[in-house]
């Protein structure tokens, strides 16, 4: 994995778990911290399978959940309008999916030239 993929996929899981705990002390919701816990530790586990295993599948699940996630952190944004936070959380998923996804159309094409 390129190294501007990794540092925004460890800045994006690590926030999401902080967004947890800040989440927890403002509305007192268990839950919200819990699923941004599993969501940063997922976000990590998937960092170490695309540098260990298949920078592909790293790419993809870290595409997958940056998606899902900024589609529900921006549908709470538009309905709740509170910035902190789905409003940080939307932001940083889309950048967190646009880097990732143009990372992973580079290296998609630096193989295929290597291939013909």
């Amino acid at each position: 994995m390129d190294r501007i993929a990794v540092y925004t996929s460890i800045t994006y899981g690590v926030l999401a778990i902080l967004v947890g705990i800040v989440s927890v002390r403002l509305t007192g919701e268990v839950v919200t911290f819990i699923a941004s816990g599993v969501t940063g530790l997922l976000i990590l586990v998937a960092l170490v399978v695309g540098s260990k295993v298949n920078a592909d599948t790293g790419y993809a699940f870290i595409g997958a959940i940056s998606l899902v996630l900024g589609a529900y952190s921006g549908m709470m944004f538009a309905r709740d309008n509170t910035f902190i936070p789905n409003g940080i959380m939307t932001v940083f998923s889309a950048t967190t999916f646009v880097v990732v996804g143009v990372n992973w159309l580079q290296n998609k094409n630096k193989k295929e030239a290597k291939t013909n």
